[in-house]
């Protein structure tokens, strides 16, 4: 079967389009990236709203179309379980993630402009206690000294995967914090 022809464009600091490249790769779709700056308002100009007249990222196009296709979900693989518990479970803690790390994303970025040391520690510190709690309770440490190859849950990529990694590894580089959970670190390695 021939793979579609993707294009997706982002730009590397929203944490949506992180969480469909780490999907594409993961799942080993070919695309093409194109780096939308969203400082400069590159997403307001009339070339980009043909393609999005939203004018928000991510934006996939499939197959050189212009409207707003989306990728069916199959291609995907089935990342939600088929347990309504167990797929609450999964959409609680990506919330969570959401709720507790990413809306802390761009208090990041300008702490780390401004260079304050001590408001960038005390959010370092606290990211870390939100990410250790998150480990703690979904018992991924635990899981991860059993089996080091292990996804979140188990032997198969899910929901959680693809909203968890892809931020964790960008903010542990930029404030350079030690998680102190080193499983969590090992998982952190095998799905990067």
């Amino acid at each position: 079967m021939l793979q579609p022809h993707l294009k997706l464009y982002g730009n590397i600091f929203c944490p949506f389009v992180q969480r469909v490249r780490f999907a594409l790769e993961s799942l080993k779709l070919q695309y093409d990236y194109i780096e939308i700056d969203l400082l400069a308002q590159k997403h307001l100009k009339e070339k980009y709203l043909a393609i999005n007249p939203f004018a928000c990222v991510p934006t996939i196009n499939f197959n050189n179309s212009s409207d707003l296709t989306i990728i069916p979900i199959k291609q995907f693989g089935n990342v939600f379980p088929k347990d309504i518990t167990k797929r609450a479970e999964q959409r609680i803690w990506a919330n969570y993630y959401d709720q507790n790390v990413i809306s802390n994303i761009w208090e990041i970025f300008q702490i780390y402009k401004s260079k304050d040391e001590e408001g960038l520690k005390k959010l370092a510190n606290k990211l870390a206690d939100d990410i250790r709690y998150q480990v703690k309770q979904t018992k991924l440490s635990e899981r991860v000294k059993i089996n080091h190859k292990t996804f979140y849950e188990g032997e198969q990529l899910i929901y959680v995967d693809f909203a968890v990694v892809p931020h964790t590894r960008y903010i542990k580089e930029i404030l350079f914090v030690s998680l102190q959970t080193n499983n969590y670190s090992i998982w952190l390695k095998m799905m990067t």
